[in-house]
């Protein structure tokens, strides 16, 4: 996107006004289009409402916004329909904490782990810590690496 400016090449100014003398030296302006800067983060964030607003009622928004948020580069320019296949493959759950989300995969998994011996033995921190090789977490909600 461009911009109508005036520059002063003595002073290395630029304006959007329509003054034909430069105000600082009194030399005559140049008109010229400058390349806008566009707000990243605004463009960004008008893409993910764009998405927010047509995103099926069965995703929930705060974990899609997370999981879009990760990788805004790679997320950039994908349509809804693939970023929702991906969301949903990758998509674990919410939990309080690595140990949680540990412990809750290994009974989706179906292991048998007891409240006693051996099973209280477990080492939950360092489970999750090995887990979290393959999975991530934004805000409480966990990701399966893809």
């Amino acid at each position: 996107m461009t911009e109508d400016h005036y520059h002063c090449n003595t002073c290395n100014i630029d304006t959007e006004s329509a003054e034909e003398v430069c105000a600082d030296c009194g030399n005559i302006m140049e008109w010229v289009e400058i390349e806008a800067e566009e707000d990243e983060e605004d463009e960004d964030q008008t893409t993910l409402e764009k998405l927010l607003e047509d995103l099926p009622s069965h995703v929930d928004e705060d974990a899609f916004t997370a999981f879009y948020e990760n990788d805004e580069s790679y997320n950039e320019g994908r349509d809804l329909d693939d970023l929702v296949e991906s969301f949903e493959e990758a998509y674990a759950g919410r939990y309080t904490s690595d140990e949680d989300f540990a412990q809750q995969l290994s009974d989706d998994l179906g292991y048998e782990i007891s409240d006693s011996w051996p099973g209280n033995c477990i080492d939950w921190e360092y489970a999750a810590r090995e887990l979290m090789f393959d999975y991530w977490e934004e805000n409480g909600y966990y990701f399966r690496n893809l």
